[in-house]
């Protein structure tokens, strides 16, 4: 009879624990949630076949009441806060102009090209890429062409 008991509120607290990982830190539909549903209706059905009618329903209203109270907790608590971004991601696209660049300019490399990286034209650092190869750091790299947003460099011999 003690196993019953355990066996059926295990299911049903590892069930209501996967429903709310699912729903706090796992966006979308996953097996977690499929998981935790899985349990808490295999505890539930558990407690019917074992402890009759009586006890089932009560730990099927029981098993809906802690699996709301603890959503709503999650959800007020904020406790999600401490597992989101808090970073701004400000990078952005070159803006190369006609003005600044030009094909012939020469600058040096900042960074490695793999092949691509960033170099430094006069006073202004920008990403560039090279055709392929790779150019270490502190190389000269000469505008060979320029595409929309893309600078293509080649390395001075």
């Amino acid at each position: 009879m003690i196993f019953e008991w355990i066996l059926i509120v295990l299911l049903v607290l590892i069930g209501t624990g996967l429903i709310v990982a699912e729903v706090i830190f796992i966006p979308g539909t996953t097996i977690v949630g499929i998981l935790g549903l899985t349990f808490s209706i295999l505890g539930i059905v558990f407690a019917y076949s074992s402890l009759g009618s009586a006890a089932g329903t009560a730990i099927l209203i029981g098993s809906i009441v802690v699996n709301f109270s603890m959503l709503i907790y999650a959800l007020r608590s904020d406790v999600w806060s401490r597992f989101s971004l808090k970073t701004k991601n400000k990078a952005r696209v070159n803006e190369v102009s006609g003005d600044n660049l030009y094909v012939g300019m020469e600058g040096e490399c900042v960074s490695d090209l793999k092949p691509i990286g960033n170099a430094e034209f006069g006073q202004q650092k920008i990403q560039v890429r090279s055709l392929g190869s790779f150019v270490d750091a502190g190389t000269r790299v000469k505008i060979i062409r320029i595409e929309s947003n893309k600078v293509i460099v080649e390395p001075l011999t």
